[in-house]
Protein backbone atom coordinates (compact mmCIF):
# COMPACT_ATOMS: atom_id res chain seq x y z
CA UNK A 1 0.00 0.00 0.00
CA UNK A 2 3.35 2.59 0.03
CA UNK A 3 4.99 1.46 -2.64
CA UNK A 4 7.66 -0.26 -0.84
CA UNK A 5 9.04 -3.50 -2.18
CA UNK A 6 9.04 -6.56 0.26
CA UNK A 7 10.48 -9.77 -0.31
CA UNK A 8 11.63 -13.08 2.21
CA UNK A 9 15.31 -13.78 3.13
CA UNK A 10 15.70 -17.05 3.56
CA UNK A 11 18.04 -19.84 4.77
CA UNK A 12 20.90 -17.33 5.75
CA UNK A 13 23.54 -19.15 7.53
CA UNK A 14 24.53 -17.79 11.02
CA UNK A 15 27.25 -14.93 10.29
CA UNK A 16 26.34 -15.58 6.57
CA UNK A 17 25.10 -13.64 4.08
CA UNK A 18 23.34 -13.77 0.80
CA UNK A 19 22.92 -11.65 -2.52
CA UNK A 20 19.71 -10.71 -3.85
CA UNK A 21 19.23 -9.07 -6.93
CA UNK A 22 16.35 -7.17 -8.31
CA UNK A 23 14.69 -7.89 -11.37
CA UNK A 24 11.81 -7.70 -13.23
CA UNK A 25 9.87 -11.70 -13.75
CA UNK A 26 6.00 -12.88 -14.01
CA UNK A 27 5.15 -15.34 -11.32
CA UNK A 28 2.46 -17.26 -10.12
CA UNK A 29 0.35 -15.46 -7.09
CA UNK A 30 -1.35 -18.43 -5.13
CA UNK A 31 -4.15 -16.49 -3.91
CA UNK A 32 -5.12 -14.06 -1.37
CA UNK A 33 -4.39 -14.76 2.66
CA UNK A 34 -7.07 -12.70 3.86
CA UNK A 35 -10.59 -14.64 4.07
CA UNK A 36 -13.69 -11.91 5.71
CA UNK A 37 -11.96 -11.10 9.12
CA UNK A 38 -9.54 -14.12 9.11
CA UNK A 39 -5.73 -14.20 8.04
CA UNK A 40 -4.81 -17.71 7.51
CA UNK A 41 -1.40 -18.55 5.62
CA UNK A 42 -1.85 -22.32 5.90
CA UNK A 43 0.59 -22.15 9.22
CA UNK A 44 -1.20 -19.67 11.81
CA UNK A 45 -4.92 -18.51 11.23
CA UNK A 46 -6.21 -15.77 12.97
CA UNK A 47 -9.39 -14.01 13.47
CA UNK A 48 -10.47 -10.69 14.22
CA UNK A 49 -14.22 -10.21 16.28
CA UNK A 50 -16.22 -7.41 13.84
CA UNK A 51 -17.71 -5.90 16.97
CA UNK A 52 -14.21 -5.57 19.31
CA UNK A 53 -12.17 -5.30 16.93
CA UNK A 54 -9.77 -7.47 18.92
CA UNK A 55 -8.42 -11.26 17.75
CA UNK A 56 -10.43 -13.69 19.33
CA UNK A 57 -9.17 -16.18 17.29
CA UNK A 58 -5.04 -17.76 16.80
CA UNK A 59 -4.64 -21.55 15.68
CA UNK A 60 -1.05 -22.94 15.12
CA UNK A 61 -0.76 -26.60 14.32
CA UNK A 62 -4.85 -27.21 15.10
CA UNK A 63 -4.03 -25.70 19.02
CA UNK A 64 -6.26 -22.23 19.88
CA UNK A 65 -4.05 -20.02 21.41
CA UNK A 66 -6.78 -17.40 22.54
CA UNK A 67 -8.40 -17.62 25.95
CA UNK A 68 -11.96 -16.30 25.27
CA UNK A 69 -13.37 -16.91 28.76
CA UNK A 70 -11.87 -13.93 30.19
CA UNK A 71 -12.59 -10.33 29.80
CA UNK A 72 -10.11 -9.40 27.04
CA UNK A 73 -8.70 -11.38 23.60
CA UNK A 74 -5.92 -10.75 22.23
CA UNK A 75 -4.65 -7.18 21.33
CA UNK A 76 -8.23 -5.83 23.15
CA UNK A 77 -8.23 -2.29 23.97
CA UNK A 78 -9.17 -1.36 27.42
CA UNK A 79 -9.38 2.44 28.90
CA UNK A 80 -10.00 3.07 32.84
CA UNK A 81 -10.99 6.31 34.05
CA UNK A 82 -9.75 8.20 37.15
CA UNK A 83 -8.36 5.92 40.53
CA UNK A 84 -11.26 2.83 40.68
CA UNK A 85 -9.31 -0.13 39.59
CA UNK A 86 -12.60 -1.92 39.38
CA UNK A 87 -14.48 0.86 37.51
CA UNK A 88 -15.97 0.37 34.36
CA UNK A 89 -13.34 -0.36 31.26
CA UNK A 90 -14.24 1.16 28.02
CA UNK A 91 -13.42 -0.69 24.75
CA UNK A 92 -13.30 0.78 21.45
CA UNK A 93 -16.64 1.27 19.53
CA UNK A 94 -17.05 2.36 15.47
CA UNK A 95 -14.39 -0.25 14.65
CA UNK A 96 -14.19 -0.53 11.05
CA UNK A 97 -11.87 -3.47 9.47
CA UNK A 98 -10.41 -3.10 6.42
CA UNK A 99 -7.47 -4.33 4.08
CA UNK A 100 -4.25 -2.88 4.00
CA UNK A 101 -2.02 -5.30 2.39
CA UNK A 102 -2.93 -8.22 0.38
CA UNK A 103 -0.09 -9.66 -1.52
CA UNK A 104 1.91 -13.09 -2.04
CA UNK A 105 4.03 -12.31 1.04
CA UNK A 106 2.22 -10.23 3.04
CA UNK A 107 -1.27 -9.78 4.50
CA UNK A 108 -2.78 -7.11 7.18
CA UNK A 109 -5.93 -6.22 8.34
CA UNK A 110 -6.12 -2.68 9.88
CA UNK A 111 -9.06 -1.76 12.40
CA UNK A 112 -9.69 1.82 12.85
CA UNK A 113 -11.66 2.58 15.83
CA UNK A 114 -13.09 5.79 18.14
CA UNK A 115 -11.34 5.18 21.93
CA UNK A 116 -12.26 6.71 25.29
CA UNK A 117 -8.70 8.59 25.90
CA UNK A 118 -7.53 9.01 22.33
CA UNK A 119 -8.02 10.75 19.19
CA UNK A 120 -8.35 7.59 17.48
CA UNK A 121 -7.31 3.96 17.69
CA UNK A 122 -5.73 2.05 14.81
CA UNK A 123 -4.02 -2.00 15.17
CA UNK A 124 -2.75 -3.96 12.16
CA UNK A 125 -2.23 -7.18 12.47
CA UNK A 126 -0.19 -8.84 9.87
CA UNK A 127 0.80 -12.41 8.36
CA UNK A 128 3.69 -13.41 6.57
CA UNK A 129 3.64 -16.49 3.85
CA UNK A 130 5.66 -19.52 4.95
CA UNK A 131 6.03 -17.62 8.55
CA UNK A 132 4.13 -18.78 11.54
CA UNK A 133 4.76 -15.24 12.87
CA UNK A 134 2.10 -12.95 13.55
CA UNK A 135 2.94 -9.06 13.73
CA UNK A 136 0.24 -6.17 15.88
CA UNK A 137 1.34 -2.85 15.24
CA UNK A 138 -0.79 -0.35 17.82
CA UNK A 139 -1.11 3.08 16.72
CA UNK A 140 -2.84 6.06 19.21
CA UNK A 141 -3.99 9.55 18.71
CA UNK A 142 -3.65 9.96 23.02
CA UNK A 143 -5.27 12.81 24.23
CA UNK A 144 -2.80 14.57 26.79
CA UNK A 145 -4.37 14.66 30.53
CA UNK A 146 -3.27 15.11 33.82
CA UNK A 147 -5.98 13.32 35.24
CA UNK A 148 -5.47 9.58 36.59
CA UNK A 149 -6.07 7.16 33.92
CA UNK A 150 -5.10 3.58 32.63
CA UNK A 151 -4.49 2.55 29.02
CA UNK A 152 -3.89 -1.33 28.40
CA UNK A 153 -3.66 -3.98 25.97
CA UNK A 154 -4.93 -7.13 26.53
CA UNK A 155 -3.35 -10.71 25.82
CA UNK A 156 -5.33 -13.62 27.10
CA UNK A 157 -3.21 -16.63 25.97
CA UNK A 158 -4.50 -19.47 26.21
CA UNK A 159 -1.05 -21.17 27.45
CA UNK A 160 -1.89 -23.40 31.06
CA UNK A 161 0.52 -23.10 33.60
CA UNK A 162 2.34 -20.43 32.00
CA UNK A 163 6.16 -19.32 32.79
CA UNK A 164 6.65 -15.48 32.04
CA UNK A 165 10.86 -14.46 31.36
CA UNK A 166 11.44 -11.08 30.50
CA UNK A 167 15.03 -9.56 29.12
CA UNK A 168 16.51 -7.33 31.58
CA UNK A 169 19.66 -6.08 31.36
CA UNK A 170 22.54 -8.34 31.36
CA UNK A 171 20.03 -11.35 32.27
CA UNK A 172 16.77 -12.96 31.57
CA UNK A 173 14.10 -12.75 34.49
CA UNK A 174 11.18 -15.36 35.60
CA UNK A 175 8.43 -13.55 37.05
CA UNK A 176 7.76 -14.30 40.60
CA UNK A 177 10.74 -16.41 40.85
CA UNK A 178 13.65 -13.91 40.16
CA UNK A 179 11.39 -11.44 42.21
CA UNK A 180 12.07 -9.98 45.53
CA UNK A 181 8.81 -10.65 47.67
CA UNK A 182 8.09 -6.95 48.38
CA UNK A 183 8.86 -6.12 44.51
CA UNK A 184 6.48 -4.03 42.71
CA UNK A 185 3.96 -5.88 40.59
CA UNK A 186 2.33 -3.12 39.06
CA UNK A 187 4.80 -2.46 36.00
CA UNK A 188 7.02 -5.50 34.31
CA UNK A 189 9.90 -3.33 32.73
CA UNK A 190 11.76 -5.18 30.01
CA UNK A 191 14.10 -4.81 26.82
CA UNK A 192 13.04 -6.27 23.68
CA UNK A 193 10.78 -9.58 25.07
CA UNK A 194 8.80 -11.10 26.74
CA UNK A 195 8.21 -14.94 26.85
CA UNK A 196 4.88 -16.29 27.94
CA UNK A 197 5.06 -20.49 27.48
CA UNK A 198 5.14 -23.45 29.37
CA UNK A 199 6.64 -26.91 28.79
CA UNK A 200 4.97 -28.23 25.99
Amino acid sequence: STGELAFLAEDIPALGSKKYILQTEKTQYAGSFIKGNTLDNGIVKVTIDDFTGDVVHISYKGKEYVDNSVMTSINSYRYLKGDNASGRAFKPTNNRITIKEDGPLMATLLVQSEAEGCNGLVREISIIAKLPHIEFNNVLDKIATKEKEGVHFGFSFNIPDPIVKADIPWGIMELEKDQLPEGNRNWIAFQRWLNISNNN
